[in-house]
């Protein structure tokens, strides 16, 4: 079954492409290393990173508002969260049920955080390449054969959730409880085979260099 949804088609690419797109690989793991930079990054940076989202989103919604009203609840999730948890985290006193000015600062920030994750995404990754995302995906898992993580079916799992997700026109939260019986899903997803090029290996050991300092 799986095997029948999974093909590999060649990268349509222009002729200015091929200089300017990394491969997916080290694509994604920029971002992954953006992802665990962004855990220790100072407050001001943070700052100025969700400011150009902001700018962004401003200058050209239509590439980025989208992706950010998708994870309205993500957000607002977290800030309640922070908002009206932080003061007993804080002070080690008996839980009490309370917003408090320093939760909310700090669940904005953490949302802040967010947003600059899921602009990188698209920014990296826009709505024309989400094949080079889930062929990226599966070559990050590749070394996890050895486990038995099959990155095949991760692959197929991960495009079909994202061809449903982005499909979806629904609006409200009540709405996506609910079961679509309208959605169809691709009888094949083709995933481009760009190749790997000697820009892509020094990416790739940037972002782990900065990995391994974020971690560090």
């Amino acid at each position: 079954m799986y095997n029948s949804l999974f093909q590999a088609a060649p990268l349509p690419l222009t002729p200015h492409s091929r200089s300017l797109r990394p491969h997916p690989l080290s694509r994604l793991a920029g971002w992954l290393a953006l992802a665990l930079s962004l855990t220790s990054i100072a407050p001001l940076f943070l700052a100025a990173l969700a400011l150009l989202v902001l700018l962004w989103a401003l200058v050209r919604p239509a590439e980025i508002v989208p992706a950010l009203w998708r994870g309205r609840w993500l957000f607002i999730s977290i800030v309640g969260i922070y908002t009206f948890t932080q003061p007993a985290a804080a002070s080690g006193e008996p839980y009490l049920f309370a917003a408090s000015l320093a939760g909310l600062l700090n669940g904005l920030e953490q949302a802040a955080r967010l947003a600059v994750l899921i602009a990188a995404l698209v920014g990296l990754f826009p709505s024309s390449a989400r094949a080079e995302l889930l062929y990226a995906i599966y070559l990050a898992l590749q070394p996890l054969r050895f486990v038995r993580v099959d990155a095949e079916r991760v692959a197929i799992r991960l495009g079909l959730t994202m061809h449903l997700a982005l499909a979806s026109k629904r609006a409200s939260l009540a709405e996506l409880l609910l079961p679509d019986m309208s959605q169809t899903v691709p009888a094949v997803i083709s995933l481009p085979r760009p190749a790997f090029r000697g820009i892509d290996y020094i990416l790739v050991a940037g972002a782990i260099a900065v990995t391994i300092y974020a971690v560090w």
